[in-house]
């Protein structure tokens, strides 16, 4: 077979007459010879180098650099005649006619996913999250072993199967939904979407963040009557996002509510939030192993409620699991966790919502030797912080309790 005819079967099969960028690559084509071709061992191989476009000039056919080379002793020698790579069966090259009577070795490269995002959305009166709809290519969607890689700002990578999503309709087109929980001190910090094939190839990478789309729904309230009803809960978000990066000391240099011209946050006066807070803890507080000791909220990529008890007698988690029916409370039956650490026992409600943050939660530790019950409220926690002397903590309150509100009329 001649190169040009070689060059046209490999094309035809999906791929190119093999390229080689280094030594290692060119042993392992020289040992093709031994391994899957026929038993004439002296026969050369083409190689998918011309210099026909520009004598003396040699590329692939690719494209890609021609930065290694492994010319026999002086080679190339053929002047406008011989214009064709080949590798003899030592693995050194030399240039040749179009002739008849090598093997053929053509090269696959791996196709990189496509990842086309179409659309997007913030999740606003639900936990922090951004959305976005994605056409993901065929040959992803067939691999089981695809994955999702989401890189956020300090580096902390997700993977999850592509098949995990959920699979939707945008505008008539087939789309995954990727969602990805942030937050709220990581507003303002980029995240990075990427597919990884099963054989290790990848897509290119999205970049996007909250704060972004958040600026781009701001900027678009005066023409998209969507924005406009958002517009009051995006700015008491960011400024959330704001404060929680100032308390928790995370990239104060690009602060999430820095678009705004109209924060109040700090204006807000701590006795009107604690004056409009009524509510009061209740319950049975203790008995022989527990004493209920307080809450507090933890500000991850959701809202929990977390409760802490003074374990007396130390017991371990399972035994204090299996001397009480434990159960919690509250009307959008959020998932809890339990542990214990040292002397304390702690139960956490989680992924309260903002337009949450002022119902009321309650645990339930069921014994016949004697029950604990509390019932409480993230306000409750707000409520002691803006009496603390913590400016930074009580500016966060402030956001959050901004950010319930807004939630709440959003949702009316």
């Amino acid at each position: 077979m001649t190169w040009e005819s070689a060059k046209l079967f490999c094309e035809k099969k999906g791929g190119h007459l093999v390229t080689i960028s280094d030594e290692k690559e060119n042993e392992f084509v020289n040992g093709m010879r031994c391994r899957n071709l026929s038993t004439d061992y002296q026969q050369s191989i083409w190689l998918g180098g011309s210099d026909t476009a520009n004598e003396g000039t040699w590329s692939w056919i690719t494209g890609e650099p021609f930065t290694y080379s492994n010319w026999e002793p002086n080679e190339p020698n053929g002047g406008t005649t011989q214009n064709y790579l080949q590798m003899y069966s030592s693995g050194n090259w030399d240039d040749v006619q179009n002739e008849a009577g090598r093997f053929v070795v053509c090269e696959y490269d791996s196709v990189q996913p496509k990842l086309t995002p179409v659309a997007s959305s913030l999740s606003l009166s639900d936990n922090i999250g951004f959305n976005i709809y994605m056409q993901i290519s065929d040959d992803v969607l067939s691999d089981d072993g695809a994955m999702m890689i989401i890189t956020n700002s300090d580096g902390n990578v997700i993977k999850k199967p592509i098949s995990s999503y959920e699979t939707t309709t945008y505008q008539d087109k087939s789309v995954k939904k990727i969602v990805s929980m942030v937050s709220a001190a990581k507003m303002s910090g980029k995240l990075s979407f990427k597919i990884l094939k099963s054989d290790g190839t990848e897509s290119s990478s999205y970049i996007c963040s909250v704060m972004d789309y958040a600026n781009e729904m701001i900027k678009k309230a005066n023409t998209d009557a969507e924005c406009k009803k958002a517009l009051p809960l995006v700015k008491a978000m960011l400024n959330y996002g704001a404060y929680s990066q100032i308390y928790f000391g995370e990239d104060k240099t690009n602060l999430a509510n820095a678009i705004l011209k109209d924060d109040n946050t700090a204006t807000i006066k701590s006795e009107d939030i604690i004056k409009s807070i009524t509510y009061s803890e209740q319950g049975l507080f203790s008995n022989k192993d527990l004493e209920y000791m307080g809450s507090s909220l933890i500000c991850e990529s959701d809202t929990s409620l977390k409760l802490y008890f003074n374990n007396k007698n130390k017991l371990t988690e399972k035994q204090i699991k299996s001397r009480y029916d434990i159960s919690t409370l509250d009307k959008n039956k959020h998932d809890y966790d339990t542990g214990v650490d040292g002397s304390i026992f702690w139960i956490k409600i989680k992924g309260i919502k903002p337009a949450e943050l002022g119902n009321v939660y309650g645990v339930n530790l069921v014994s016949d030797e004697g029950s604990v019950i509390v019932e409480t409220s993230p306000y409750v926690y707000v409520k002691k912080a803006l009496g603390s002397g913590d400016s930074r903590l009580q500016n966060l309150c402030k956001a959050m309790w901004a950010y319930g509100q807004a939630a709440r009329e959003y949702e009316k």
